[in-house]
Parts: C-alpha cells; sequence; structure tokens
C-alpha cells in the first residue's frame, strides 16, 4: 500500500497544492519527503528486529500504520487533475468527491453511491512543514464502524516526529525518525501530546529503537532489553 502511495505521489508532487513562498514544500512535496522516510525507518525496524528474541506478548504491531494510510488515500489525490480524480473515484466506488480549500486548510467529502460520506479535514503549514489530518468515517452508512482517526508529522532538525491516534480503538502509534534511525511505540498513552524530541515516543509503555548497531525494545512488562543488529 505505502509502495503505490508513494507513486502516486510522485506522479504528482510537480503540482501545486497550496501556495507557498520560495524554497517552501507544497503539501504533496511534503508528504512525499515523509511517506518515503517512514517507509525506510520501518523497513528497518522490520528487517533488524531480533524476532526470534521477542514473544507474541512483545510484538510491536506495525501493519496499523501501513492500514492507516489506506484509510487517508484520499488525501494522496491533492493537486492530481481532474481527469485522475475521475478515475480514482471510480476505482473506489465514490459518488463524488469534492475538495473545498481555504488557505492552508482542506476539507475532503468521499460520497458513497448508496448512502453515507467519509470526511478528511486538515491543516498544512509550510513554514514548519507539519501537516495535521483527521478522518471520520462510517457517517450515516452500515460500510463499518464509525472510526475517529487522526495524525500528524513535523519536520524537526533531526528528522521527523509522527503520530497516527484512533479514538475508535483509544491506541496510538508514535513515531521520531533520524534516517534509517529512530523510535516507533504503540499504546494509548499522551493522546494530545505532540513535541520535537527524539523520546517523543517514549511515552507509550511499549517501544522499539534502532540507535546505531543497537536494537532496544521495551515490552509492556516495563522491562528494557538491547540486542546487537546483526546485517
Amino acid at each position: 500500500m505505502k509502495k503505490i502511495i508513494a507513486l502516486q505521489l510522485a506522479m504528482v508532487c510537480a503540482l501545486s497544492f497550496f501556495a507557498t513562498g520560495a524554497g517552501a514544500l507544497t503539501v504533496v512535496e511534503s508528504l512525499q519527503a515523509f511517506v518515503e522516510t517512514e517507509e525506510r525507518f520501518l523497513d528497518n525496524i522490520a528487517h533488524s528486529a531480533p524476532w526470534n528474541e521477542i514473544s507474541v506478548d512483545e510484538a510491536l504491531p506495525l501493519d496499523p500504520i501501513s492500514e492507516l494510510w489506506g484509510k487517508f488515500r484520499p488525501l494522496f489525490n491533492l493537486g492530481v487533475s481532474k481527469d485522475s480524480m475521475e478515475r480514482e473515484k471510480n476505482a473506489f466506488w465514490w459518488k463524488s468527491v469534492t475538495y473545498d480549500e481555504q488557505g492552508n486548510k482542506f476539507r475532503i467529502v468521499c460520497e458513497y453511491p448508496e448512502e453515507g460520506r467519509e470526511i478528511l479535514e486538515g491543516f498544512y503549514d509550510p513554514a514548519s512543514d507539519r501537516l495535521i489530518c483527521r478522518k471520520v468515517s462510517g457517517e450515516g452508512t452500515s460500510r463499518g464502524i464509525w472510526e475517529d482517526i487522526e495524525f500528524e508529522y513535523m519536520k524537526t532538525d533531526f528528522g521527523y516526529v509522527a503520530r497516527f491516534y484512533s479514538a475508535s480503538y483509544g491506541v496510538v502509534h508514535k513515531l521520531a525518525i533520524k534516517g534509517k534511525e529512530g523510535i516507533v511505540s504503540w499504546g494509548d498513552m499522551g493522546f494530545d501530546s505532540f513535541y520535537a524530541s527524539m523520546d517523543f515516543p517514549k511515552e507509550n509503555r511499549m517501544w522499539y529503537e534502532i540507535s546505531g548497531n543497537r536494537f532496544i525494545i521495551k515490552p509492556w512488562d516495563g522491562s528494557e532489553r538491547e540486542y546487537v543488529i546483526k546485517r
């Protein structure tokens, strides 16, 4: 899913969305940069973790992050042509897709043929390279449970911080990324907090960290273990 999104973004990154000053990124260019960085980091986590030493209870669920990107799919069409949007609409059985832009704010509404709609609202600040986005789906329809999902990321002097929050499930994923190193966590702590620090994800009770050739794990029981990454 994320590789498909990256290709989608590469095709539209030259198009403008949100007027920005010289040197500032458009929201599409910003998304492309973040998704590529996050993908490299999570791939490094997946290939570096000592899975034979990690029990089922200690396994950090990484798949939900990819699944959440799928739920924000309409966001990745910002800036595409009318013809491309029409093809996307038909592929996902949307009756209509409308975009409302006001300054750096945007609102996307996807209507379904039978009933119900998905609403995606957000704000992009090109000065700080920060995107905040919220999605509510399942409104007035039987397409699934009511979902209230938020995600945001921000560029920092070391890389990125990001969080994915699902109100429906009461959990939050947090990331701090520095190249292919960083921390990813999962839990129910600090729903509202968001700040530029490499330790930001450690608010959660369970996390994985890659630092140099070290892979550090903190499971639910609060213990901390360190392994040497073998390439």
